[in-house]
Order: structure tokens, then sequence, then C-alpha cells
């Protein structure tokens, strides 16, 4: 595949000596790739970061939701892929549910696969599970369930249904993602494959502006767009989330909403 129809975003922040997902991704996909800055941020990772597309967004495109919706917006390919600046690659070990490290070819065959089921088996929305979880689930994707951090879409699509990336300040993915399953549309999320990560609130990213506050409004818009589906909970982690280890989060019935929606089209 020559990737001539994909465009690969990485919206960073505070991050210009540390790119960690565009060093995985490998040199061929590198040449595909554009990073995401702030305005103010532009000429460091300018000095920094040698050999990609480094654009700056205008000064009132702020937080990872306008970003990703900006990406959309002037997205100059059929096909759309929004990576955060943070992650490393597995592949499931033949057989097995135990993982191996990517190299750059095991990459481009999970961007080739994903770019086939936009193309082919007409998904709009997929991505690739977190390495958390990952081996709960035997099979090679999963369909209508969550998806975050890892989105690959088809722009074009994604425009008709009328979907968006900043409906929220945070938890604009899970938006995003119920928006098109509560029309009875199914998103598609690899098991072949699984990313992982520092962790939430690492320095840098959505952690440099993100607060207990925005959590807890966000989680609770969430829950009054899409009040059959969303649960706002309490959390409590040790290892993750450091800037509020106690937080207001939410649960989702991923597949009550694509059915609910399935039946509004029939």
């Amino acid at each position: 595949m020559d990737f001539s129809d994909v465009t690969i975003c990485i919206p960073t922040k505070g991050r210009a000596d540390k790119q960690v997902t565009l060093d995985f991704l490998g040199d061929r996909l590198r040449g595909f790739c554009t990073l995401l800055v702030e305005s103010e941020e532009f000429d460091d990772y300018s000095l920094t970061v040698d050999d990609v597309n480094i654009v700056a967004m205008p000064p009132e495109v702020k937080g990872i939701g306008k970003v990703r919706q900006w990406a959309v917006e002037n997205c100059p390919t059929p096909y759309l892929f929004l990576l955060d600046d943070d992650m490393v690659f597995f592949k499931r070990i033949a057989n097995t549910v135990k993982l191996e490290k990517c190299d750059p070819y095991m990459i481009e065959d999970l961007f080739e696969e994903l770019v086939n089921w936009m193309s082919l088996d007409d998904v709009p929305v997929v991505g690739v599970s977190a390495r958390q979880g990952n081996n709960h689930n035997p099979n090679n994707y999963q369909e209508h369930t969550r998806q975050m951090n890892f989105h690959g879409i088809d722009v074009q699509r994604f425009k008709t249904l009328g979907l968006r990336f900043d409906g929220q300040d945070v938890m604009e993915d899970f938006y995003m993602i119920l928006s098109l399953l509560t029309q009875g549309i199914a998103n598609r999320v690899m098991y072949q494959y699984c990313w992982n990560q520092v962790g939430s609130g690492a320095a840098g990213g959505c952690s440099s502006y993100r607060t207990w506050e925005m959590q807890k409004r966000c989680a609770e818009e969430l829950a009054a767009s899409f009040p059959d589906f969303v649960t706002v909970v309490e959390k409590t982690t040790k290892t993750t989330w450091k800037e509020f280890p106690t937080r207001f989060d939410v649960r989702v019935q991923w597949k009550k909403a694509y059915e609910k929606g399935i039946g509004y089209k029939l």
C-alpha cells in the first residue's frame, strides 16, 4: 500500500523533546504524519523534530476536541488517522493473546488493514484496542464498542453523518462514538493489535489544561446528552490520572446505544 490516501495527525502539546508515537511509526509512515501544535510552541517543535510536517493551530483552536475537529475539516485525503502522541504498539503472537512489540512493517500492516475496513467494509470510524483488557477479547476485532486515543475515520462519511470531535471539552471521543452508534452504525476496534502509553496525567498533553471540575462537568454533559446509555461514576486509581486520582468518569452501554440506533432505523 502506498498510503497516498492517508493523513496521520498527531496532536501534541508540551512534548517537543519526546515524540513517542512518531518515533514508533517508522520512517515510511512518518512521511504521512503531521504534528498539530499550538502556535506558541511551533518554534520548539520545529527546532526539535526533523523530517515531519508541523502545523500551528489557529489561536482559537484550543483543546484536543477542537484540534481533532480542525484536522477533520482540513484533511486533504480520504482517510484520516488521529493518534495521541505517546503511544507504543503491540501485535498478538499467532494463535495466542500474548503480545510482541511491533516493528515498522507490522505498523504498516496495521494501518493497511484499518484502511481496508473503511474502504472495503464501509466502516466509517475504526480504532485500535488499548493494551489493558486486550487479552480479554480473543477476537480480531469488536464492533459497537469503546474507542479512544486512536481514531481512523472516513472523512467524507464522518462529515455526512454529522459527527464531530468538538462536542465536549474532554470525553469528546466518547461523544463522537455515541453519536455514531445511536444512528445504528457501528464502529470497529482492532484487537489483533493494541496500543499502550505512559498513562493519563503524564506531563504535557491534556493534563496541561484538564481540571477536576472540567472532568466532572464533561462526564455530566455526556450523561445529559445520552441519558439512556451513560452513567456518571466516581473512580479512584493508583497509577494513572496522577493530577486527581479520585475523579468523575462514565460507564457507557455501547452495544445498547447501537441496538437502539438500529431500532430507530427500522
